[in-house]
């Protein structure tokens, strides 16, 4: 202990100002140093933030961009599916549908025996509804291949049912009677669908 105090004594005048100086040091660290650290950090963290925000901003417009543009096609596809798919009047449409059905019948081979039409309007729609019962015969490949063809027309015809039963005909007991329920749709006369109205 009597080194300190002549070690003290002796160098007073390097150890006081040194000391001070520490003092001082660790006092700055503590007030300004440390806190702009934290400042710094917060910053950085914001920063940080505010690119993932101005990042999720961006994928936000380009998704809605992506919207309206899936949008506008659809409208488009829309506007050409009732303009140029969907018959004018209800002629039109069973004589697409009638074509569409004897065409695929005499490419598959099966006989068209009858159909029956009737139309409906569809409530708060251009549209009307176009419904037929047809019967076909024909042996299982050639209604098979009939049935695979109707689905996969270009022509609007929606297969609603089907029904499948053996013909009742004396000669050939291979062939099979088809009763099928089919529909399309379209378009109503904008003059007679503002009269009914």
């Amino acid at each position: 202990m009597n080194l300190l105090k002549r070690v003290f004594s002796e160098r007073r005048a390097i150890l006081i100002p040194l000391t001070l100086f520490l003092v001082g040091n660790v006092i700055y660290l503590a007030a300004v140093v440390w806190p702009l650290q934290r400042t710094v950090a917060g910053a950085k963290d914001a920063q940080y933030k505010a690119t993932q925000s101005v990042l999720a901003a961006r994928a936000l417009e380009t998704q809605a961009k992506a919207d309206r543009a899936a949008k506008d096609r659809a409208d488009v596809e829309l506007r050409k599916f009732y303009t140029e798919i969907l018959p004018k009047d209800d002629r039109s449409a069973i004589g697409v549908a009638n074509f569409t059905l004897n065409k695929l019948a005499e490419q598959s081979r099966v006989t068209f025996k009858s159909g029956q039409w009737d139309s409906e309007e569809i409530k708060d729609s251009t549209l009307s509804r176009l419904t037929a019962k047809v019967t076909l015969i024909g042996d299982y490949a050639s209604v098979r291949k009939f049935l695979y063809e109707l689905e996969t027309a270009e022509e609007f015809v929606i297969l609603e049912s089907v029904k499948l039963s053996s013909a009742s005909t004396v000669q050939n007991d291979n062939l099979l009677e088809l009763g099928l329920e089919v529909a399309t749709y379209f378009v109503r006369d904008a003059k007679t669908t503002a009269v009914s109205r």
